[in-house]
């Protein structure tokens, strides 16, 4: 059917624009506020979400800068308990290093103690080879004078006076019966003298290598191996504890400084 419009006066259509225009007006307007309110609800509860996010996030934030400060505390605490240990590895070395010596002494006294010991048998053989030498030659010097009396009796007759004793009579004049050349004597004398500047040479290297040892051992305080030795090992765990403790030291360092950062 036709619009009853299409047959209604222009005064009436345009009338009746009019009023559906204001009808559009005053139904639009409400329209606004409420697309207002809707837009201004979705934007308080999206800034009431983020709100709430930044707070939790805040709070996650705290405790983590509350953890990290604790955890500085506990790191310097740290730091400062290692730093001794650490601080002692120029010292524990020389303490090492002068066990280590003391010992070291000790080998030096006990190697000069047993060369003395092996120079012993040396030793004696040269002064027993001395004392027959010495007896050899005064073997041989008794026969000497037995040699010049017998020289001196194949010169003597009956009525001439000895030139040692004065008798003019021989009844028993010496004869040789093993004569013995200035030769012999030379050389006798010659041993002598040789084996005893070797006995003697042995008997300063004896007397040099025992008064080193006892230097040596007097400069110990007469402390034993056991407690040398066992110095050394207290030492060398004293320093690899501290040298253990400038590890953790360092790290400790490098952790702090990182903790730091962060925060």
């Amino acid at each position: 059917a036709p619009s009853p419009l299409a047959s209604a006066p222009d005064l009436e259509v345009e009338d009746l624009l009019r009023r559906v225009h204001d009808l559009d007006a005053t139904v639009a307007e409400p329209v606004r506020h409420h697309e207002a309110a809707t837009a201004r609800s979705d934007r308080r509860m999206a800034l009431t979400s983020r709100l709430g996010e930044l707070t939790t996030a805040r709070a996650e934030a705290e405790d983590l800068v509350a953890a990290g400060e604790a955890e500085c505390d506990d790191l310097e605490a740290l730091v400062r308990q290692h730093a001794a240990g650490a601080g002692r590895i120029a010292e524990l070395e020389l303490l090492f290093a002068s066990a280590h010596d003391r010992v070291a002494v000790l080998d030096a006294a006990d190697l000069d103690l047993a060369s003395a010991r092996d120079l012993a048998p040396r030793h004696l053989a040269l002064r027993e080879a001395v004392l027959d030498a010495r007896t050899h030659l005064l073997d041989l010097r008794q026969r000497r004078l037995d040699d010049m009396a017998a020289e001196l009796a194949q010169g003597l007759e009956d009525g001439d006076p000895c030139p040692v004793c004065g008798a003019v009579e021989h009844p028993r004049p010496a004869s040789a019966i093993d004569p013995v050349s200035a030769d012999q004597l030379a050389a006798a004398e010659s041993r002598v003298h040789d084996l005893s500047t070797q006995l003697r040479g042995v008997e300063i290297e004896i007397d040099g290598l025992t008064t080193s040892a006892t230097t040596r051992l007097d400069a110990l305080g007469g402390a034993t191996r056991d407690v040398l030795e066992a110095d050394v090992g207290t030492r060398a765990e004293e320093l690899a504890s501290a040298r253990a403790e400038a590890r953790t030291h360092a790290a400790l360092q490098t952790r702090l400084a990182g903790v730091r950062a962060t925060l």
